[in-house]
């Protein structure tokens, strides 16, 4: 067992696909989707569109779609660069402009450079902000709707035979679809989670942590809400 600091110039596992990825955009922008265009694809491949349920329509998908990218605009937006422009303010009018040197301003990016030494007084975790208001709440929101209303057994009502080599491809399909689906959801939620203990733990203070984590609430609360309702 190493030390405790190790952890922090380790980078993570190559075994470990998108690990890396997972903060960078577009790429943050398009992993939670991966379960949108499952459906989506299914329902255009579909042979029989008039036995599709209205759960599993193109239409309800899209919808879907919409409020994935309204909830990511929110985070990027709102949680993201207003509130580090708010957190700046009351950092610079409750301590002022720190006149010491800072010492990793050269590793800064260019526009933090800008400002006094960025995050030496207080920078609450919009990593952890990112993680579990746009990753977490969009990837359970859709894996749940996914199982609840199943898109891989209207892909199977073509009304062939079951000695039809296109009815025993989709029976193939229908047996692969939902594994693939639990085991991505399984895997992104996993990188997701080890995202939020290495910045918690190398990056952030403990209340930096718990501000980032008080930030995405105001994003998982509705959507468990809408989640839970009856409409």
């Amino acid at each position: 067992m190493g030390l405790y600091e190790d952890g922090l110039c380790v980078s993570l596992p190559k075994i470990l696909p998108f690990a890396k990825i997972i903060t960078r955009f577009p790429e943050s922008w398009l992993l939670p989707f991966i379960p949108l265009f499952l459906r989506l694809i299914v329902a255009y491949t579909s042979n029989a569109p008039t036995t599709t349920p209205e759960s599993n329509s193109i239409h309800y998908t899209c919808t879907r779609g919409i409020l994935y990218t309204f909830v990511m605009c929110v985070r990027g937006f709102i949680l993201y660069l207003s509130f580090n422009a708010i957190e700046e303010g009351i950092v610079l009018a409750v301590v002022g402009d720190n006149d010491n040197s800072c010492w990793y301003e050269h590793i800064l990016k260019p526009h933090y450079q800008k400002e006094s030494c960025y995050g030496q007084a207080f920078d609450f975790s919009d990593h952890v902000v990112l993680f579990l208001s746009h990753y977490l709440p969009c990837l359970v929101f859709e894996a749940l709707y996914c199982f609840l209303f199943p898109f891989w057994r209207g892909a199977t009502k073509d009304g062939g035979s079951p000695g039809n080599n296109n009815h025993q491809h989709r029976s193939i399909l229908q047996s692969i679809l939902p594994w693939s689906l639990l085991l991505m959801f399984v895997y992104v939620n996993f990188l997701t989670f080890l995202a939020v203990y290495r910045t918690a733990s190398y990056f952030h203070t403990p209340i930096e942590t718990v501000v980032g984590f008080l930030s995405s609430l105001l994003i998982q609360v509705p959507l468990g809400f809408l989640l839970l309702s009856e409409r």
